[in-house]
């Protein structure tokens, strides 16, 4: 898939530096972020290896200007699990982290995670429940100098189109309400807010795929 000298294409092990330098650069703030490069490095790869349908890059010039990564399915407890060593050693460099509350109830929560104890639905009610496919479109930044050129119009359309491949019906996303650039892309995509998470300053978007 290709726009003018722009090419979208699948993440693979050699763009992950790339990836997580455009990250620092645009999420400077978050908590992700605070954990350091070798979480997110960790983080990437996870989606790079479990959703590969769902992971691409932007590159112009043979240079990344730009990333986009989903998943189907959640994926908040799956990366804490696969990155435990990671986030350890983050927590254990930024340990104020820890004192944050909306951070430590997250993880509180991916903790009791670790031990899943959710049973199994019986056979003969598992035959009436509908199969769902859930996908969210879970990070994308693109490089300052790259911005305003379509780049993340093009990242946004290969996932929904991978994603309606992969059965999704819809995608969605979760940002923040100050974060005016992303909304305006967002909805210029045909992306709709359907909620408005005041305590939490975000703000929940969704794509119906099958429209």
């Amino acid at each position: 898939m290709t726009t003018a000298q722009l090419v979208i294409r699948k993440l693979t092990e050699a763009d992950i530096e790339a990836v997580t330098a455009i990250h620092l650069e645009q999420f400077p703030y978050a908590r992700s972020t605070s954990l350091g490069k070798p979480y997110l490095r960790k983080m990437y790869h996870w989606f790079m290896e479990t959703q590969p349908a769902l992971s691409f890059v932007a590159v112009q010039s043979d240079r990344v200007v730009g990333f986009a990564v989903g998943a189907i399915g959640g994926y908040g407890r799956n990366i804490f699990r696969y990155a435990l060593a990671e986030i350890i050693l983050g927590l254990a460099r930024r340990p104020g982290l820890l004192i944050q509350k909306k951070t430590y109830t997250l993880w509180s929560s991916y903790l009791r995670g670790l031990l899943p104890t959710r049973r199994s639905t019986p056979l003969h009610q598992a035959a009436q429940v509908p199969i769902i496919v859930r996908c969210s479109l879970s990070s994308i930044a693109v490089a300052q100098t790259a911005q305003r050129h379509g780049v993340g119009k093009a990242l946004i359309a290969a996932l929904e189109e991978n994603a309606r491949r992969l059965g999704a019906a819809r995608m969605s996303l979760s940002v923040a309400s100050n974060n005016l650039p992303a909304r305006r892309l967002y909805e210029s995509c045909g992306w709709q807010c359907i909620e408005d998470r005041v305590p939490q300053a975000s703000i929940v978007y969704v794509k119906h795929l099958s429209d």
